[in-house]
């Protein structure tokens, strides 16, 4: 690091910065390529430095500086606290020295001396702010809407009066205004100059400018004439927005072009209802037309009734949507407090109460982990049941009735209800919202094709479960969807598991979610340690429950306690738990029959085994020699058999390969020998012999 600025980043006191400035100072050291550890030593010299933090914020400046924030900018801060490089200390300026400034200067009189707002760009002629305008907001091969015609209403208000012109890129608006610098309307033509000119912020495709044909979702645009200029510019700064351009109506009013950075439109309408409901929570009263993405706003440079509709400032406020969000968190969510371990003792905070009766509190997380058609998703979907209707789980565990919020990530939604509509049915409840007003408990958000990584979902899953009351439970299938970084990363999967922890503290809702085991047996191992991926994922909540798949057929299970009227598919599985809280639970049996999981009630399930487990292994090896030997034993007394059997013709006799006649034959010993090149059983061998003897005898005798 060059002397000068380590000299000017240290005369910073990072204490006397509000979080705003001090992502600047990150921006400005990220823009000038230097490393982050230099950011982070800097802000350990503040009370509030947490590790790990400034890591984060790092990495979402991204690769490419859309602001103005530069390194000038931490030379620009220190000069403001009075610092002074060495090489300008005691030195008395000659004809040689060249003086830079980080802005150009613009006199302003004494009256906008006295304002707050800025004033960046009243030096420019308006062809010329418009120029800037432009290349701030829109790409080059941007096409952007301009209307200059307009009527005069009855209430002798101007609106504009078709829809403009549509057809020109940004490449070509600015090709005209550098060509014609000085003249606005040899670009976008004659204007009534009592109404003004508007200006489209979002690109369209050039071929029309409803909301379809948008091209980006960039900007919305937030205006108000409630209150005056001077409080809302100081608004904005107070909320730090992040406004891209600050546009002067020519009236009263500020046009604030705000960074939205949506990927859809669906995603923008989101984040605009979002905006304008936090400018709504703070009194501040805005036109609540703006909201659609093709809406026109007051194009800078052109003159009404007298007055410029001027370009004051670009890219002020927060970088972008995603700074100005998390600043929101950081200022919104301070750290608890510390406190004394006594205090703990004399005021106890309450404990939550059972949400799942002995496995889950209110407010804490669990995970389902299983394999493929284990029913996981049946089993959430039950869940969901049992608390809307206060019953039981599974038919054990006893549910505190409450609304639930279901986060369907893998189903399509039709199918999912459908799917409801059969779980009801199965378990006895009514299905008629008239009859049972139960139903509404269950709030479904279908997002099958939809889906967000968490980092980003998660502000959306608190935004929905804020707006509604009474959610005491958020349930996310499956994970495997909204999965950040790498699944096998301690480290990736510590960050992922965040985002549920905070989605809870924001909501106080307990947080459920499903993942599937990783490949291979299961069976001998512990339900901690059967789920795919970081153990961080099955380690980190406070409850696990899983389905493990006890091995037994079809047709077996058909046989045991079976009601083919109730179900024509049926599985078994052993559920066991790791519980925080609760003593983990003695391992329950339970019967898949489609679509709901009950308890098997005869003990049958007792006899058989996990898939996988070392003793259903020695159980199946056993079973196998005794269906060899039988198959062995069948074809060998189909055959003449009196003088013993070649492994070639029981082969044969078999339909199978000889090697593994003769090792089949190898694995029997007590079951068959071999004599003279032939096989017998072992009943035969001895009557064989011993008839080989009476004759020898009888030769003897002759």
């Amino acid at each position: 690091m060059k002397d000068d600025l380590k000299d000017a980043l240290y005369a910073i006191d990072p204490k006397s910065l509000n979080y705003e400035k001090w992502v600047e100072v990150g921006m400005a050291l990220h823009d000038g390529s230097y490393s982050c550890d230099v950011w982070d030593e800097w802000s350990r010299n503040d009370s509030r430095y947490r590790s790990n933090v400034c890591q984060s914020k790092w990495r979402s400046f991204g690769s490419s500086n859309t602001s103005n924030v530069t390194v000038k900018s931490i030379y620009k801060m220190a000069r403001e606290l009075g610092w002074c490089p060495e090489s300008e200390k005691g030195h008395e300026i000659s004809f040689d020295d060249e003086i830079s400034v980080d802005e150009p200067y613009t006199q302003v009189s004494q009256k906008e001396e006295r304002s707050p707002l800025p004033d960046n760009y009243s030096h420019l002629s308006g062809a010329q702010q418009l120029k800037v305008y432009v290349e701030t907001l829109f790409k080059p091969d941007d096409y952007v809407g301009i209307v200059v015609n307009s009527f005069q209403r009855e209430d002798g208000k101007y609106t504009p009066a078709n829809r403009g012109d549509f057809s020109r890129t940004v490449s070509q608006l600015v090709s005209s205004l550098e060509k014609y610098p000085n003249d606005l309307g040899a670009t976008i033509g004659d204007w009534n100059a009592d109404a003004g000119a508007w200006i489209r912020f979002n690109p369209c495709d050039g071929k029309g400018v409803r909301d379809e044909n948008a091209t980006a979702f960039k900007y919305t645009l937030i205006e108000s004439d409630e209150v005056s200029i001077e409080e809302q510019y100081r608004a904005y700064k107070r909320w730090n927005l992040p406004i891209a351009a600050l546009v002067f109506s020519g009236t009263k009013s500020l046009h604030a072009i705000v960074k939205i950075d949506a990927v859809n439109e669906k995603e923008y309408a989101q984040r605009v209802a979002f905006l304008y409901t936090f400018l709504s929570n703070h009194k501040f009263k805005v036109d609540t037309q703006n909201k659609n993405v093709m809406r026109l706003s007051r194009l800078p440079g052109a003159t009404r009734n007298g007055k410029v509709q001027k370009l004051l400032a670009t890219n002020i406020g927060a970088q972008n949507w995603s700074v100005w969000r998390n600043s929101l968190e950081e200022v919104e969510n301070p750290l608890p407090s510390i406190t004394s371990l006594s205090e703990k003792f004399l005021h106890p905070d309450p404990i939550p109460n059972p949400l799942i009766e002995g496995v889950l509190r209110e407010g804490h997380k669990m995970i389902i982990a299983g394999p493929s058609k284990a029913g996981k998703s049946f089993a959430l979907m039950e869940l969901c049941v049992a608390l809307a209707e206060g019953g039981k789980w599974l038919d054990k565990f006893q549910c505190e009735k409450c609304k639930v919020l279901y986060v369907n990530l893998e189903i399509d939604g039709p199918s999912a209800d459908e799917r409801f509509r059969k779980i009801y049915s199965a378990l006895g409840y009514s299905t008629d919202p008239d009859e049972n007003p139960n139903i509404s408990n269950i709030i479904l958000w279908h997002l099958r094709g939809h889906a967000l990584p968490l980092d980003r979902l998660s502000q959306y899953i608190i935004d929905q479960a804020t707006m509604l009351t009474g959610i005491k439970a958020i349930i996310i299938d499956p994970i495997y969807k909204v999965i950040t970084g790498d699944e096998n990363s301690a480290a990736d999967m510590s960050e992922f598991c965040n985002y549920f922890d905070r989605i809870g503290a924001k909501t106080g809702a307990s947080m459920i979610y499903c993942h599937h085991h990783s490949k291979g047996a299961q069976g001998s191992k512990k339900s901690i340690d059967r789920a795919s991926g970081s153990g961080v994922l099955t380690r980190d909540p406070d409850a696990i429950i899983d389905f493990s798949e006890i091995d037994i057929t079809q047709q077996k299970g058909k046989e045991l306690d079976w009601d083919a009227s109730v179900s024509d598919y049926r599985s078994a599985w052993k559920v066991s738990s790791s519980l925080r809280e609760f003593r983990s639970f003695k391992p329950i049996n339970l019967w898949f029959d489609y679509p709901i999981h009950r308890i098997d009630t005869t003990g049958e399930l007792d006899k058989y085994f996990l898939e996988g487990d070392p003793k259903n292994n020695l159980k199946q090896f056993k079973t196998s020699l005794e269906d060899k030997k039988n198959e062995l034993r069948e074809a060998y007394y189909n055959m003449e058999h009196s003088c013993g059997v070649t492994v070639s013709a029981l082969a044969e006799a078999m339909g199978k390969e000889r090697k593994t006649v003769a090792k089949w034959l190898k694995d029997l010993p007590k079951s068959f020998s071999p004599l003279g090149g032939k096989w017998f059983t072992i009943e035969d061998l001895s009557r064989y012999l011993q008839e080989s003897k009476d004759l020898d005898a009888q030769e003897g005798v002759i």
